[in-house]
Protein backbone atom coordinates (compact mmCIF):
# COMPACT_ATOMS: atom_id res chain seq x y z
CA UNK A 1 0.00 0.00 0.00
CA UNK A 2 2.77 2.42 -0.98
CA UNK A 3 1.66 3.29 -4.24
CA UNK A 4 4.08 1.52 -6.39
CA UNK A 5 2.92 -2.32 -7.83
CA UNK A 6 5.24 -5.19 -6.35
CA UNK A 7 5.67 -8.41 -8.21
CA UNK A 8 4.50 -11.79 -6.58
CA UNK A 9 6.23 -14.80 -9.19
CA UNK A 10 4.98 -18.58 -8.93
CA UNK A 11 7.12 -21.22 -9.91
CA UNK A 12 7.78 -24.77 -11.77
CA UNK A 13 9.86 -27.05 -10.62
CA UNK A 14 11.34 -24.88 -8.00
CA UNK A 15 11.18 -25.42 -4.38
CA UNK A 16 9.86 -21.70 -3.41
CA UNK A 17 8.30 -18.27 -4.71
CA UNK A 18 9.36 -15.07 -5.65
CA UNK A 19 8.25 -11.73 -3.74
CA UNK A 20 9.66 -8.91 -5.36
CA UNK A 21 9.41 -5.54 -3.61
CA UNK A 22 9.42 -2.19 -5.51
CA UNK A 23 11.29 0.44 -4.03
CA UNK A 24 9.55 3.13 -6.18
CA UNK A 25 12.43 3.91 -8.12
CA UNK A 26 12.96 1.66 -10.81
CA UNK A 27 14.39 -1.26 -9.07
CA UNK A 28 12.95 -4.57 -7.01
CA UNK A 29 14.34 -5.82 -4.32
CA UNK A 30 13.30 -10.00 -3.85
CA UNK A 31 11.87 -10.65 0.04
CA UNK A 32 9.88 -13.49 -0.09
CA UNK A 33 11.56 -15.14 2.87
CA UNK A 34 10.92 -12.53 4.92
CA UNK A 35 7.91 -11.50 3.53
CA UNK A 36 6.35 -14.89 4.16
CA UNK A 37 5.41 -16.54 1.03
CA UNK A 38 8.85 -18.44 -0.08
CA UNK A 39 6.78 -21.53 0.65
CA UNK A 40 10.29 -23.08 1.54
CA UNK A 41 7.92 -25.02 4.00
CA UNK A 42 6.92 -27.32 1.41
CA UNK A 43 7.73 -30.69 0.58
CA UNK A 44 9.04 -30.98 -2.88
CA UNK A 45 8.98 -28.77 -6.27
CA UNK A 46 5.92 -26.54 -6.46
CA UNK A 47 3.57 -26.51 -9.65
CA UNK A 48 1.87 -22.83 -9.48
CA UNK A 49 -0.91 -22.30 -11.48
CA UNK A 50 -2.85 -19.39 -10.15
CA UNK A 51 -1.80 -16.40 -7.93
CA UNK A 52 -5.04 -14.34 -6.77
CA UNK A 53 -5.22 -11.21 -4.28
CA UNK A 54 -8.20 -9.84 -2.70
CA UNK A 55 -8.83 -7.99 0.37
CA UNK A 56 -10.52 -11.11 2.87
CA UNK A 57 -10.69 -9.31 6.30
CA UNK A 58 -11.54 -5.62 4.99
CA UNK A 59 -8.90 -4.14 6.34
CA UNK A 60 -7.70 -2.10 3.53
CA UNK A 61 -4.34 -4.59 2.90
CA UNK A 62 -4.24 -7.57 -0.06
CA UNK A 63 -3.98 -11.28 0.81
CA UNK A 64 -3.48 -13.83 -0.90
CA UNK A 65 -4.16 -17.35 -2.62
CA UNK A 66 -2.17 -19.63 -4.12
CA UNK A 67 -3.02 -22.53 -6.40
CA UNK A 68 -0.89 -25.82 -7.33
CA UNK A 69 -2.11 -29.23 -9.00
CA UNK A 70 -0.42 -31.98 -6.58
CA UNK A 71 -0.26 -35.74 -6.58
CA UNK A 72 -0.97 -37.39 -3.38
CA UNK A 73 1.72 -37.07 -1.03
CA UNK A 74 1.53 -39.93 2.15
CA UNK A 75 3.73 -37.85 4.49
CA UNK A 76 0.71 -35.33 4.48
CA UNK A 77 3.38 -32.45 3.91
CA UNK A 78 2.07 -28.78 4.05
CA UNK A 79 -0.14 -28.30 1.05
CA UNK A 80 1.12 -25.94 -1.76
CA UNK A 81 -2.70 -24.58 -2.13
CA UNK A 82 -2.60 -22.06 0.28
CA UNK A 83 -4.17 -18.45 1.98
CA UNK A 84 -2.03 -15.57 3.05
CA UNK A 85 -3.12 -12.69 4.93
CA UNK A 86 -1.21 -9.34 4.77
CA UNK A 87 -0.15 -8.22 7.94
CA UNK A 88 -1.67 -4.47 7.24
CA UNK A 89 -1.03 -1.96 9.69
CA UNK A 90 0.90 -4.07 11.48
CA UNK A 91 3.63 -4.96 9.40
CA UNK A 92 2.10 -3.66 5.56
CA UNK A 93 2.80 -6.18 2.58
CA UNK A 94 4.18 -8.96 5.48
CA UNK A 95 2.10 -12.50 5.10
CA UNK A 96 0.95 -15.41 7.58
CA UNK A 97 -0.16 -18.51 6.41
CA UNK A 98 -3.58 -19.02 7.69
CA UNK A 99 -4.74 -22.10 5.54
CA UNK A 100 -5.24 -24.10 8.62
CA UNK A 101 -7.18 -21.48 10.64
CA UNK A 102 -9.25 -20.56 7.72
CA UNK A 103 -9.96 -24.35 7.32
CA UNK A 104 -9.14 -23.86 3.04
CA UNK A 105 -7.09 -27.23 2.94
CA UNK A 106 -7.67 -29.04 0.20
CA UNK A 107 -5.36 -32.02 0.70
CA UNK A 108 -7.88 -34.85 1.52
CA UNK A 109 -11.05 -32.95 1.89
CA UNK A 110 -12.46 -34.84 -0.81
CA UNK A 111 -9.73 -36.68 -1.90
CA UNK A 112 -5.95 -36.99 -1.14
CA UNK A 113 -3.92 -34.74 -3.67
CA UNK A 114 -4.33 -31.34 -4.13
CA UNK A 115 -5.83 -30.23 -7.52
CA UNK A 116 -6.08 -26.68 -7.50
CA UNK A 117 -5.72 -25.00 -10.91
CA UNK A 118 -7.65 -21.54 -10.23
CA UNK A 119 -8.89 -19.25 -7.95
CA UNK A 120 -11.61 -16.22 -6.80
CA UNK A 121 -11.54 -14.30 -3.86
CA UNK A 122 -14.73 -12.26 -4.76
CA UNK A 123 -18.19 -11.45 -2.53
CA UNK A 124 -20.43 -13.92 -4.09
CA UNK A 125 -23.48 -13.37 -1.77
CA UNK A 126 -22.93 -9.44 -1.95
CA UNK A 127 -23.27 -9.46 1.85
CA UNK A 128 -19.54 -6.93 1.48
CA UNK A 129 -17.14 -9.63 2.39
CA UNK A 130 -14.92 -11.71 0.14
CA UNK A 131 -15.45 -15.33 -0.34
CA UNK A 132 -13.18 -18.14 -1.51
CA UNK A 133 -13.81 -20.27 -5.29
CA UNK A 134 -11.07 -22.65 -6.29
CA UNK A 135 -11.59 -24.83 -9.22
CA UNK A 136 -9.68 -27.56 -8.67
CA UNK A 137 -9.35 -31.17 -10.48
CA UNK A 138 -10.85 -34.79 -9.88
CA UNK A 139 -14.12 -32.97 -8.51
CA UNK A 140 -12.22 -31.15 -5.75
CA UNK A 141 -13.72 -27.71 -6.65
CA UNK A 142 -15.02 -25.61 -3.26
CA UNK A 143 -16.52 -23.29 -2.62
CA UNK A 144 -16.18 -21.15 0.85
CA UNK A 145 -18.15 -18.52 2.19
CA UNK A 146 -16.72 -15.86 4.39
CA UNK A 147 -18.86 -14.80 7.26
CA UNK A 148 -16.61 -12.72 9.30
CA UNK A 149 -14.47 -15.05 11.04
CA UNK A 150 -11.98 -17.59 10.33
CA UNK A 151 -12.75 -20.73 9.61
CA UNK A 152 -14.02 -20.04 6.28
CA UNK A 153 -17.47 -22.33 5.75
CA UNK A 154 -16.88 -24.89 3.01
CA UNK A 155 -20.37 -24.31 1.15
CA UNK A 156 -19.70 -26.39 -1.92
CA UNK A 157 -22.35 -28.83 -1.55
CA UNK A 158 -25.10 -26.93 0.09
CA UNK A 159 -24.61 -24.32 -2.76
CA UNK A 160 -24.49 -27.25 -5.47
CA UNK A 161 -21.81 -26.19 -7.03
CA UNK A 162 -18.35 -28.36 -8.10
CA UNK A 163 -19.87 -31.22 -9.76
CA UNK A 164 -18.02 -31.10 -12.98
CA UNK A 165 -15.16 -34.00 -13.54
CA UNK A 166 -12.02 -31.98 -13.72
CA UNK A 167 -12.26 -28.23 -12.79
CA UNK A 168 -9.63 -25.90 -14.58
CA UNK A 169 -10.18 -22.83 -15.39
CA UNK A 170 -12.90 -20.50 -14.29
CA UNK A 171 -14.70 -16.86 -14.40
CA UNK A 172 -16.93 -15.41 -12.28
CA UNK A 173 -19.04 -12.69 -13.73
CA UNK A 174 -23.21 -11.71 -13.83
CA UNK A 175 -23.61 -13.91 -17.10
CA UNK A 176 -27.32 -12.95 -16.82
CA UNK A 177 -27.77 -9.57 -15.84
CA UNK A 178 -29.71 -10.37 -12.93
CA UNK A 179 -26.98 -8.61 -10.55
CA UNK A 180 -25.28 -11.23 -9.09
CA UNK A 181 -21.89 -13.14 -9.85
CA UNK A 182 -22.89 -16.62 -11.78
CA UNK A 183 -20.17 -19.06 -12.50
CA UNK A 184 -18.65 -20.63 -15.89
CA UNK A 185 -16.39 -23.46 -15.20
CA UNK A 186 -13.98 -25.15 -17.96
CA UNK A 187 -13.58 -28.70 -17.67
CA UNK A 188 -12.39 -31.77 -19.87
CA UNK A 189 -15.34 -33.34 -23.07
CA UNK A 190 -15.41 -36.51 -24.11
CA UNK A 191 -17.76 -39.00 -25.05
CA UNK A 192 -18.27 -42.18 -27.06
CA UNK A 193 -16.38 -45.31 -27.29
CA UNK A 194 -12.91 -43.28 -27.78
CA UNK A 195 -12.78 -42.27 -24.45
CA UNK A 196 -11.28 -43.94 -21.90
CA UNK A 197 -13.40 -41.97 -19.33
CA UNK A 198 -16.95 -40.22 -19.65
CA UNK A 199 -16.31 -36.50 -19.40
CA UNK A 200 -18.80 -34.20 -19.31
CA UNK A 201 -17.46 -30.97 -19.79
CA UNK A 202 -18.15 -27.50 -18.61
CA UNK A 203 -20.11 -26.07 -16.15
CA UNK A 204 -22.22 -22.79 -16.04
CA UNK A 205 -24.09 -22.06 -12.71
CA UNK A 206 -26.28 -19.28 -11.93
CA UNK A 207 -26.46 -17.61 -8.88
CA UNK A 208 -29.76 -17.54 -6.88
CA UNK A 209 -29.25 -15.57 -4.64
CA UNK A 210 -28.96 -16.86 -0.65
CA UNK A 211 -26.09 -18.88 -0.92
CA UNK A 212 -27.40 -21.20 -4.20
CA UNK A 213 -26.45 -21.83 -7.09
CA UNK A 214 -28.37 -23.93 -10.09
CA UNK A 215 -26.55 -25.94 -12.71
CA UNK A 216 -27.68 -24.36 -16.15
CA UNK A 217 -24.98 -26.21 -18.34
CA UNK A 218 -27.68 -27.91 -20.47
CA UNK A 219 -29.41 -24.95 -21.28
CA UNK A 220 -26.45 -22.76 -21.74
CA UNK A 221 -25.10 -24.34 -24.91
CA UNK A 222 -21.43 -24.11 -23.22
CA UNK A 223 -20.61 -27.46 -22.74
CA UNK A 224 -18.35 -28.55 -25.42
CA UNK A 225 -14.78 -26.95 -25.44
CA UNK A 226 -13.34 -30.40 -25.72
CA UNK A 227 -9.90 -30.46 -23.46
CA UNK A 228 -10.74 -26.63 -21.64
CA UNK A 229 -7.54 -24.99 -19.90
CA UNK A 230 -7.65 -21.28 -19.59
CA UNK A 231 -10.56 -19.31 -20.15
CA UNK A 232 -11.41 -15.30 -19.54
CA UNK A 233 -14.73 -13.03 -19.48
CA UNK A 234 -14.72 -10.56 -21.55
CA UNK A 235 -17.43 -8.25 -23.41
CA UNK A 236 -15.68 -9.16 -27.33
CA UNK A 237 -18.76 -7.58 -28.89
CA UNK A 238 -19.18 -4.49 -26.78
CA UNK A 239 -22.70 -5.16 -26.78
CA UNK A 240 -23.35 -5.24 -22.91
CA UNK A 241 -22.92 -8.88 -21.61
CA UNK A 242 -20.22 -11.02 -20.56
CA UNK A 243 -19.03 -13.01 -23.23
CA UNK A 244 -16.35 -16.34 -22.10
CA UNK A 245 -13.10 -17.15 -24.56
CA UNK A 246 -11.60 -20.68 -23.82
CA UNK A 247 -8.35 -22.27 -24.88
CA UNK A 248 -7.86 -25.88 -24.72
CA UNK A 249 -5.48 -28.79 -26.35
CA UNK A 250 -3.42 -31.94 -24.75
CA UNK A 251 -0.36 -33.60 -25.78
CA UNK A 252 -0.37 -36.95 -24.21
CA UNK A 253 -4.51 -38.34 -24.97
CA UNK A 254 -4.48 -41.05 -27.61
CA UNK A 255 -4.75 -40.10 -30.60
CA UNK A 256 -7.78 -41.33 -31.95
CA UNK A 257 -9.67 -38.58 -29.65
CA UNK A 258 -8.85 -35.50 -31.64
CA UNK A 259 -7.75 -33.75 -28.80
CA UNK A 260 -4.10 -32.41 -29.71
CA UNK A 261 -4.22 -28.93 -30.70
CA UNK A 262 -7.52 -27.05 -30.68
CA UNK A 263 -8.54 -23.33 -31.83
CA UNK A 264 -9.36 -21.16 -28.97
CA UNK A 265 -13.07 -21.26 -28.33
CA UNK A 266 -15.56 -17.97 -28.01
CA UNK A 267 -18.51 -18.29 -26.34
CA UNK A 268 -21.23 -15.05 -26.82
CA UNK A 269 -23.73 -14.67 -24.51
CA UNK A 270 -26.96 -13.48 -25.56
CA UNK A 271 -27.29 -11.79 -21.86
CA UNK A 272 -29.19 -14.27 -20.68
CA UNK A 273 -26.21 -16.61 -20.16
CA UNK A 274 -27.04 -18.49 -23.42
CA UNK A 275 -23.65 -19.12 -25.45
CA UNK A 276 -23.31 -19.69 -29.01
CA UNK A 277 -19.73 -20.61 -30.02
CA UNK A 278 -18.89 -17.97 -32.48
CA UNK A 279 -14.79 -18.41 -32.85
CA UNK A 280 -14.15 -19.50 -36.33
CA UNK A 281 -16.23 -16.96 -37.83
CA UNK A 282 -14.87 -14.25 -36.38
CA UNK A 283 -11.61 -15.51 -37.36
CA UNK A 284 -10.02 -17.40 -34.33
CA UNK A 285 -8.98 -20.58 -36.24
CA UNK A 286 -6.14 -22.50 -36.41
CA UNK A 287 -4.58 -25.60 -33.60
CA UNK A 288 -2.88 -24.48 -30.44
CA UNK A 289 -1.29 -25.74 -27.44
CA UNK A 290 -3.19 -22.92 -25.39
CA UNK A 291 -2.64 -22.61 -21.48
CA UNK A 292 -3.07 -19.53 -20.30
CA UNK A 293 -5.57 -16.46 -21.55
CA UNK A 294 -5.88 -13.10 -20.65
CA UNK A 295 -8.42 -10.39 -22.03
CA UNK A 296 -7.21 -7.07 -22.14
CA UNK A 297 -7.40 -3.41 -24.27
CA UNK A 298 -3.80 -4.38 -24.90
CA UNK A 299 -3.62 -1.32 -27.84
CA UNK A 300 -5.47 1.06 -25.65
CA UNK A 301 -8.78 1.15 -28.44
CA UNK A 302 -11.61 0.47 -25.99
CA UNK A 303 -11.65 -3.00 -26.13
CA UNK A 304 -10.33 -6.09 -25.20
CA UNK A 305 -7.78 -8.31 -27.08
CA UNK A 306 -6.60 -11.36 -26.56
CA UNK A 307 -3.13 -13.06 -25.65
CA UNK A 308 -2.35 -16.70 -25.18
CA UNK A 309 0.19 -18.73 -23.71
CA UNK A 310 0.96 -21.85 -25.12
CA UNK A 311 3.05 -24.93 -23.73
CA UNK A 312 5.04 -25.30 -27.48
CA UNK A 313 5.43 -22.75 -28.72
CA UNK A 314 5.61 -18.93 -28.93
CA UNK A 315 2.62 -16.52 -27.27
CA UNK A 316 -0.52 -15.33 -29.56
CA UNK A 317 -1.92 -12.04 -29.58
CA UNK A 318 -5.56 -10.99 -31.52
CA UNK A 319 -6.56 -7.67 -31.81
CA UNK A 320 -10.19 -6.73 -31.06
CA UNK A 321 -11.31 -4.07 -33.28
CA UNK A 322 -14.62 -3.81 -31.60
CA UNK A 323 -14.92 -0.20 -30.66
CA UNK A 324 -14.33 0.77 -33.93
CA UNK A 325 -18.62 1.33 -34.30
CA UNK A 326 -19.76 0.16 -30.55
CA UNK A 327 -19.24 2.23 -27.61
CA UNK A 328 -17.25 1.38 -24.15
CA UNK A 329 -16.85 2.63 -20.93
CA UNK A 330 -13.47 1.99 -18.39
CA UNK A 331 -14.04 2.24 -14.41
CA UNK A 332 -10.38 2.24 -13.00
CA UNK A 333 -11.33 2.88 -8.87
CA UNK A 334 -8.44 4.09 -6.33
CA UNK A 335 -9.19 3.00 -2.58
CA UNK A 336 -8.26 5.20 0.37
CA UNK A 337 -9.69 3.37 3.10
CA UNK A 338 -10.10 0.44 1.11
CA UNK A 339 -7.15 -1.07 -0.35
CA UNK A 340 -5.42 1.21 -3.10
CA UNK A 341 -5.74 -0.90 -6.13
CA UNK A 342 -9.35 -0.74 -5.30
CA UNK A 343 -10.17 -4.69 -5.40
CA UNK A 344 -13.20 -5.81 -3.88
CA UNK A 345 -15.29 -1.84 -5.57
CA UNK A 346 -18.45 -3.13 -6.95
CA UNK A 347 -18.82 -0.80 -9.84
CA UNK A 348 -22.71 -0.79 -12.03
CA UNK A 349 -23.57 1.19 -14.79
CA UNK A 350 -26.99 2.25 -16.40
CA UNK A 351 -27.29 2.69 -19.76
CA UNK A 352 -30.43 4.40 -19.06
CA UNK A 353 -32.65 4.73 -16.03
CA UNK A 354 -35.35 2.25 -17.21
CA UNK A 355 -32.29 -0.64 -17.66
CA UNK A 356 -31.28 -2.92 -15.52
CA UNK A 357 -27.24 -2.16 -14.63
CA UNK A 358 -23.87 -4.30 -15.70
CA UNK A 359 -22.44 -4.68 -12.40
CA UNK A 360 -18.37 -5.29 -12.55
CA UNK A 361 -16.35 -6.40 -9.48
CA UNK A 362 -12.92 -4.66 -9.29
CA UNK A 363 -10.22 -7.37 -9.71
CA UNK A 364 -11.64 -10.06 -10.77
CA UNK A 365 -9.15 -11.00 -13.27
CA UNK A 366 -7.66 -14.33 -11.67
CA UNK A 367 -7.29 -16.72 -14.00
CA UNK A 368 -5.84 -20.44 -14.81
CA UNK A 369 -1.91 -19.52 -15.36
CA UNK A 370 -2.45 -15.92 -16.11
CA UNK A 371 -3.96 -12.97 -14.35
CA UNK A 372 -5.93 -10.09 -16.39
CA UNK A 373 -6.44 -6.53 -15.64
CA UNK A 374 -9.89 -7.32 -13.54
CA UNK A 375 -10.54 -3.66 -14.25
CA UNK A 376 -14.41 -3.15 -15.03
CA UNK A 377 -14.87 -2.77 -18.78
CA UNK A 378 -18.26 -1.99 -19.74
CA UNK A 379 -19.69 -2.66 -23.70
CA UNK A 380 -22.46 0.17 -24.34
CA UNK A 381 -23.48 -0.68 -28.55
CA UNK A 382 -24.33 3.12 -29.37
CA UNK A 383 -24.41 4.90 -26.51
CA UNK A 384 -23.18 8.37 -26.28
CA UNK A 385 -23.78 8.80 -22.82
CA UNK A 386 -24.92 6.59 -19.60
CA UNK A 387 -27.06 7.50 -17.24
CA UNK A 388 -25.24 6.79 -13.96
CA UNK A 389 -22.47 4.85 -12.78
CA UNK A 390 -22.30 3.94 -9.11
CA UNK A 391 -19.27 2.35 -7.25
CA UNK A 392 -19.18 0.76 -3.66
CA UNK A 393 -16.11 0.48 -1.73
CA UNK A 394 -15.60 -2.88 -0.31
CA UNK A 395 -14.30 -1.52 3.65
CA UNK A 396 -16.32 1.71 3.44
CA UNK A 397 -18.89 0.56 2.12
CA UNK A 398 -19.20 4.30 0.60
CA UNK A 399 -21.26 4.54 -2.26
CA UNK A 400 -20.49 7.39 -5.26
CA UNK A 401 -22.51 8.10 -8.02
CA UNK A 402 -21.66 9.85 -11.14
CA UNK A 403 -24.56 10.86 -13.65
CA UNK A 404 -24.89 10.75 -17.70
CA UNK A 405 -21.12 10.33 -17.85
CA UNK A 406 -20.03 10.36 -21.24
CA UNK A 407 -19.19 6.82 -23.23
CA UNK A 408 -15.60 6.34 -25.12
CA UNK A 409 -13.13 7.06 -21.66
CA UNK A 410 -11.56 5.58 -18.87
CA UNK A 411 -13.25 7.21 -15.73
CA UNK A 412 -10.94 6.68 -12.51
CA UNK A 413 -12.34 7.14 -9.25
CA UNK A 414 -11.14 7.91 -5.73
CA UNK A 415 -12.59 6.52 -2.83
CA UNK A 416 -14.08 9.42 -0.50
CA UNK A 417 -12.00 9.52 3.05
CA UNK A 418 -14.47 10.59 5.03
Amino acid sequence: EDGDPDLLVGTVGEDRMHFFVNDGRGAFEERAVGRGVSMLDSEGSHSVMSLCFGDLDLDGFLDLHTTEWRSPDVRRTTSHNRLFLNRATRAPGFFDDVTDAADVELDRRVRAGAFGFTSHLLDLDDDRRTDLWITADFGTTRLFWNDGVFPLVDGTEASSVGTEENGMGSALEDFDGDGDLDAFVGSIYCEGEVCSEQKSGNRVFRNDGARRFVDVTEDSGARDAEWAWGLAPLDYDLDGDVDVAVVGGVQWEREELGLFDQPIRLFENDGAAHFTEVAAELGLTGGIQGRGLVAADFDGDGDQDLLVSTSLGEAIYWRNDASENRAWLVVEPEGTTSNRDGFGAVVRVWTTLDDAPQIRHHGNGCHYLANSPGTPHFGLGDAETVARVEVTWPVSGHVQLFENVPTRQVLRVVEPND
